[in-house]
């Protein structure tokens, strides 16, 4: 509706209002140079002036149809386009087009490139043969062998990988922790003042990562420790008390029972005897009548005679 200027939505129209939109879409032609071919009708008056005086003017006079190098470089370059802009200018008085029949440098080279094209079927025939004939026949038993095989070392890589990461993430290397924190908790001297050697802006974790077991701990734990059973310290101990020993009956243990508590009972009984005869040894000093040291007085005495010989007219 444009072109035929019968468009009346303006501005909200969803289709472009630029005729030379097909123009820009379209490649720019290598061998022609468009700045021979403008239309009047799209140049503006001051732009058409100034072309005219360019086309016939003293410029125009040294025109040649040598070929612009930069043109050149920028085509090979994969360069030029509608955007191009050659370094000599818009007055540059070389042409901006290859010549029919040229060929571009990078073009002669891919096609010099040998290429290697050959079919699915000749490849593996080709693959084949390289084998030679010393070959054993496919059948579902050596199949499923050798996918049981390749099954098996496929199950020992992946387990030797778990593995390496397993002692790696041991070892702090899989989270970052630092080397002087992981060092000062095996030698127990990380604490609320310990510092690190990096400082405080160290960039590594110092924090063990959940599931991380100390060295020192596993070397403890794989220590052999003499666990023994109830049965076998009882048989332990029986057997180092020889073989002398009177059976043991429910009279002789009853026996032996009232024996001890006979021995408790005597102890007892001693220690509260001994008790009481300290309380009365208290008792008994505390009734006595205090002995004074006169002597203690004598020096008091002297000076209390000194005051009275004392004249106090003097």
């Amino acid at each position: 509706m444009f072109k035929k200027a019968k468009c009346t939505k303006g501005a909200k129209c969803k289709f472009s209002h630029d005729l030379n939109i097909n123009r820009k879409s379209e490649k720019k032609n290598l061998y022609e140079d468009v700045r021979d071919n403008e239309n009047i009708n799209d140049i503006e008056p001051d732009a058409l002036n100034e072309m005219i005086e360019k086309k016939h003017g003293a410029s125009n006079a040294s025109r040649t149809n040598i070929v612009c190098k930069h043109f050149l470089d920028a085509v090979e370059k994969k360069l030029y386009g509608w955007f191009w802009q050659c370094p000599n200018g818009d007055g540059c008085k070389y042409r901006h087009a290859l010549p029919p029949g040229y060929e571009l440098k990078s073009k002669a080279k891919q096609d010099a490139t040998p290429k290697n094209v050959i079919s699915l079927e000749e490849l593996i025939e080709k693959e084949r043969s390289a084998l030679g004939s010393n070959l054993t026949k496919i059948t579902l038993e050596s199949f499923l062998q050798w996918k049981k095989r390749k099954l098996t070392e496929k199950k020992k890589v992946f387990e030797q990988q778990q593995e390496k990461k397993k002692n790696d993430f041991k070892a702090g290397r899989a989270m970052g922790v630092c080397k002087h924190f992981l060092d000062a908790v095996e030698k127990k001297l990380y604490g609320w003042f310990w510092q690190c050697p990096n400082g405080d802006g160290c960039k590594y974790r110092h924090a063990l990562p959940p599931g991380y077991e100390l060295k020192s701990k596993a070397k403890q734990d794989a220590t052999p420790k003499n666990v023994i059973s109830l049965e076998e310290l009882i048989e332990k101990e029986r057997s180092a008390l020889g073989s002398n020993l009177t059976k043991i009956t429910l009279e002789s243990f009853l026996q032996w029972k009232k024996r001890k508590l006979t021995e408790k009972k005597k102890v007892f009984e001693q220690q509260q005897e001994k008790k009481k005869n300290d309380f009365k040894a208290d008792e008994d000093t505390s009734n006595q009548p205090l002995e004074i040291n006169e002597e203690l007085f004598n020096e008091d005495l002297e000076d209390l005679e000194d005051l009275e010989s004392l004249d106090l007219n003097d």
